[in-house]
């Protein structure tokens, strides 16, 4: 079920981000400060994408440990989505945020 959640997370994400900007008095569709990507940034990956990743390994783990074996493929699809977040995305956001792009 965690493994599931994960795309909804990237629909919320292109959602929920433009929706920050947009309370927080800036344009969306233009440009805005750092610290408002970085807010909105903040508030939706941990939650929608990282927060299923953990969760569908922590299961997916338990129920390998249990006898069954799809519970190892759970555990893989959420480790690979989350370590491609944790190593593809914060060093990007990083790199946006000191200018270096």
């Amino acid at each position: 079920m965690a493994v599931a959640l994960i795309p909804i997370g990237f629909g919320a994400i292109q959602v929920i981000g433009p929706l920050i900007a947009e309370a927080l008095g800036y344009d969306p569709a233009g440009s805005v400060p750092y610290w408002v990507g970085l807010v909105g940034w903040l508030a939706t990956v941990p939650v929608s994408v990282l927060l299923p990743a953990a969760v569908a390994i922590r299961y997916g783990l338990r129920a390998r440990r249990q006898g069954r074996g799809a519970g190892y493929i759970a555990a893989l699809i959420g480790g690979t989505i989350g370590g491609f977040f944790l190593f593809v995305f914060i060093p990007s956001m990083i790199g946006h945020l000191l200018g270096m792009e």
